[in-house]
């Protein structure tokens, strides 16, 4: 009973002394959180950064281009999803894509947000939003060629090809 006693205290005097001061926080600029005020006006701290996700309107342009040829490309691999080495060639493909499609969808989503009525940012939007859809559609060609496979094809696959443990 004792020990616990103890421990709630210790508990307690540690959690007192990390809320007692700044923390981290102590250096950020002081804003009363306000819908109506002007972007302009809001320090850069608190505003994401976009180039972490793109480097520029154009590079997300170019990378969503990208992205569209590499979809219609994994149409290619179809024929080879029922083998080991296909089915591995295929997801790496596809999973790679997804990441990408993701993030730029993330990149205009973002960006969309801070600019609410520029057109062309909710036109990137809705491509990149339309990506994903395909990109959802193109993931039952995957859903089924595993389904295609025994459990111990599925076994041999997976000695044949070990990637395929990372999916």
């Amino acid at each position: 009973m004792v020990k616990k006693i103890y421990l709630i205290l210790a508990v307690f005097v540690l959690t007192a002394g990390v809320l007692a001061s700044d923390g981290p926080y102590k250096n950020l600029p002081q804003i009363q959180p306000d819908a109506n005020m002007p972007r302009s006006e809001i320090p850069s701290v608190y505003k994401w950064n976009l180039k972490d996700l793109c480097p520029s309107d154009q590079q997300w342009s170019e990378d969503i281009a990208q992205c569209q040829k590499d979809l219609e490309a994994l149409k290619d691999l179809h024929p080879g999803l029922n083998t080991a080495k296909g089915l591995a060639q295929y997801m790496e493909a596809y999973f790679r894509l997804d990441d990408q499609i993701n993030r730029l969808t993330l990149y205009a989503n973002m960006a969309q947000d801070v600019a609410t009525t520029n057109q062309n940012l909710i036109a990137n939007h809705d491509l990149a939003l339309s990506l994903t859809g395909k990109m959802m559609e193109e993931g039952t060609a995957l859903r089924q060629a595993i389904l295609g496979f025994s459990k111990n094809d599925m076994d041999r696959a997976l000695k044949k090809e070990p990637v395929l443990k990372t999916y």
